[in-house]
Formats: C-alpha cells, sequence, structure tokens
C-alpha cells in the first residue's frame, strides 16, 4: 500500500469539494500506472485522520471511485484497485477458443466453409438479440428518470430512451418515433395508469415496477432521531413526495422535511444553520459545499425491487423468444 500521506495532497484554499480532489488525484494514479491493480487503498478512517477531513467524504469520494470502475470494496478485506482483464487478454483468452474450437472441428472431418457459415449465423443471431428489446422509460421526475433509465439498461445490457412523463404530454408528436419503435414501456407503479392511456395506440408491452429503498439508505435513514433537523437535498418536489412516503414508513419519528430544490450560497447558509441530517438524491452531492458535507449526509437511493427485475427480465425474454 502506498504511504498514506503521498496519496492524496489536499488544497484546502480550493474551492473544488475534498472528496472530489481526493477522488481525482487517486484516478490520476491508476490511470498513471502509479497505483496498480489490486493494490489496497488506506482505510476510511486511516485517510480522513491523515488528510484532516470526515470519513463522509472518504467514503463518497471511495463510492464514486467504485462506482466509476476505477476501486472495488471488499468486505471485510479494504478497498482495491480494481483489477481489470486488459483488452489485450480479453482477445488472447477469445482466441485460444476459436482455436480449441477449430481444432475439434478438424478432429470431426468437419468443413471449415461450413463452420465459418455457421459462426456467422450464431454471431448474427446473438448479436441481434441485444437489440431486440427498444424500451422507453418513463418517470415524472428528473431524477428517477435518470437514474433508474441509467441502473436497468446497465443491468439489462439494453438502450433505454429515457422520457419524462410531462414532456410527452405537452408534446407527443416530438416522440412519435420513439414510442413507435419501441416493444418495451417501462414505468414506476404510481404512473401506470397514465402510461397506459399515453400509449393505448401503440402495441407495446408496458411494465410497472415498484421501488425500494436501497438497504444503506435504509439503515442510515432508521438512525435519525425525533430532535434531528432534517432536509432533502433534490431535483424535483415529485421525487421528494416519493421520499417523504417511503420515509414515514421507515422512521416514524421523522416528522417534517425541510426541502431544498435549488441553491445559491443563502440557501446553503441556511441548510448548515438548520439541519442536522442532509438527504440528497443521486448525483446532487456533488453541489454540496464542503463545510456541509461534515455534517451527517446520507443519499436517497430508490430501486425497482427484485420481484419487479424478476418480471421485467421475463418479459424482456418474451420479447427476444418472438
Amino acid at each position: 500500500m502506498e504511504p498514506i500521506g503521498s496519496l492524496v495532497a489536499l488544497n484546502k484554499n480550493n474551492k473544488i469539494p475534498y472528496y472530489l480532489q481526493i477522488k481525482e488525484q487517486i484516478k490520476k494514479k491508476i490511470d498513471d500506472k502509479i497505483l496498480l491493480p489490486n493494490t489496497k487503498l488506506p482505510t476510511e478512517r486511516e485517510l480522513s485522520a491523515a488528510l484532516q477531513v470526515s470519513r463522509n467524504t472518504i467514503s463518497t469520494a471511495y463510492k464514486e471511485l467504485e462506482t466509476e470502475g476505477y476501486v472495488t470494496s471488499l468486505p471485510g478485506k479494504g478497498t482495491f484497485v480494481f483489477l481489470e482483464e486488459n483488452q489485450k487478454n480479453k482477445r488472447e483468452t477469445i482466441l485460444k477458443q476459436i482455436e480449441s474450437l477449430c481444432d475439434q472441428a478438424a478432429k470431426a472431418d468437419y468443413n471449415f466453409e461450413m463452420l465459418k457459415e455457421d459462426f456467422l449465423e450464431v454471431w448474427e443471431r446473438k448479436k441481434n438479440a441485444l437489440h431486440v428489446v427498444k424500451a422507453v422509460f418513463l418517470e415524472c421526475n428528473r431524477e428517477q428518470l435518470n437514474y433508474l433509465s441509467g441502473f436497468l439498461s446497465r443491468r439489462f445490457n439494453i438502450h433505454i430512451v429515457p422520457i419524462l412523463i410531462d414532456d410527452i404530454k405537452d408534446n407527443v408528436f416530438q416522440y412519435i418515433d420513439e414510442l413507435r419503435d419501441c416493444n418495451l414501456v417501462i414505468t414506476t407503479i404510481f404512473h401506470i395508469d397514465e402510461v397506459k392511456k399515453i400509449f393505448q395506440n401503440f402495441d407495446a408491452k408496458i411494465v410497472a415496477v415498484a421501488l425500494e429503498m436501497n438497504l444503506d439508505t435504509m439503515v442510515e435513514i432508521s438512525k435519525i432521531e425525533e430532535e434531528d433537523r432534517v432536509s432533502l437535498f433534490c431535483y424535483s418536489k415529485k421525487f421528494a413526495q416519493n421520499v417523504n412516503y417511503l420515509i414515514g414508513k421507515i422512521n416514524p419519528k421523522i416528522k417534517k422535511i425541510q426541502l431544498v430544490t435549488f441553491y445559491d450560497d443563502e440557501i446553503f447558509e441556511n441548510l448548515y444553520n438548520n439541519s442536522d441530517v442532509i438527504l440528497y438524491s443521486p448525483k446532487r452531492k456533488r453541489y454540496l459545499p464542503e463545510n456541509l458535507l461534515q455534517k451527517n449526509c446520507i443519499e436517497v437511493v430508490l430501486n425497482p425491487d427484485e420481484g419487479s427485475l424478476n418480471f421485467l427480465e421475463e418479459v424482456m425474454n418474451d420479447i427476444k423468444n418472438h
């Protein structure tokens, strides 16, 4: 492990948040091969003590590095530079498999021209299968729209067109090509009825997913005490409504949540003076100044539940097979 003191150098006169400085410096050392694959990074406690910043700051930097594929966290072991097989090794592995297939064909007196034709047929079938599902995702607020469409796209390896429900209501003809071309419409259970009305003249399967709060988020929210002053920093009031509903089930002690949907220095000062706990929607933390990050900050992540994901996978398989 690289000496802690030489890993990151914070410029505390810089307006760039500390966690971003930490993240970018570690990324550069990984890109420059100074930190090699499988190198163990300092623990959050060690690095926060060395840099004299909160553990929350280090945790945010490490989480973003993990999201971007630079590091991986192993429970009970620590955080490591991600060891990913490089493209050259991947190609060598595939070539060996192709050579093995050719050897098997030769031993079986299988004609190589026929093998080539068969390979191309299978290749086309597999390649096309990735593009059979043409999905759109409809949601009422920008935060959930971007986060969930990205989450589902990565989960199922499909391209998803994200569309705000209000946008499609205001000008359906703007999206007419996407609507005609799609064969799968995904939304949340809150909007299933209005989405069915929008698509009543289109031939596409409609699936509604139920949302549940990320387990880490639930654990942190359950720790909030009745006397804590809680604020929610997010993009839209509709996202806040969903969060309020779920928080009411998780921690009834939370009676009031201050909503902040836009920001400037005065608002951030008010947030600092009147908040003990700051909840924030995905990707909004980057806008919080360093002094607010010293408080108890909790990212509010809403994901589709496992039952919805399983059903969605069944629907996509059905589309691919027909």
